[in-house]
């Protein structure tokens, strides 16, 4: 019987057998991940482009994008905005955070020039009315957070802002009546 003999490994024929290995496996790879992504991505643009994310009437985008355009306040009315900026001053009860808001309402009532873009939309076809409604709002809340005290220097001011409301065609608060 024939022995036979180990066959001896060339070494530099196993590093080359490993790196053309490992060449293929990485392209191999790189070529799969092409293929899914690629895939993916237009799957995912077609899926998107042929679904409606919502029918808008004709018309109606025209109608959300008019901003009107803000009217300066003059005469007794800016009179008495600047009273209640008065009267918002004097008044200790206004946390800083709503006394800033009441301040930012005031100075854009004053000079509504001086209104971001983003704020003329939510404002409305009223953006005076808006404005003096919020301010109501913030001092109604304060006033609440006082346990609706009577004594509170906020009761007179949204008082002050009733009149306001009122003049502007807005509704009054009740609990400042």
């Amino acid at each position: 019987m024939s022995k036979r003999q180990p066959q001896t490994s060339h070494p530099d024929a196993d590093k080359r057998f490993f790196y053309v290995s490992v060449g293929v496996f990485v392209v191999v790879s790189l070529f799969a991940l092409y293929v899914v992504i690629s895939r993916n991505a237009n799957t995912t643009t077609a899926t998107l482009a042929s679904t409606p994310l919502a029918t808008v009437p004709s018309g109606l985008t025209a109608t959300l994008t008019q901003v009107p355009a803000p009217v300066p306040i003059a005469g007794e009315f800016a009179d008495q905005v600047r009273k209640v900026g008065q009267m918002v001053a004097a008044c200790p009860d206004y946390t800083d955070a709503r006394r800033t808001q009441m301040n930012l309402h005031i100075s854009w009532l004053l000079a509504p020039d001086t209104i971001p873009q983003y704020m003329k939309l939510p404002l409305g076809n009223n953006p005076t009315g808006r404005l003096i409604e919020g301010m109501a709002t913030f001092t109604s809340a304060e006033w609440g957070l006082r346990s609706k005290d009577p004594t509170s220097c906020l009761l007179p001011i949204g008082k002050q802002l009733n009149l306001l409301l009122v003049a502007t065609g807005q509704a009054a608060f009740s609990e400042f009546q």
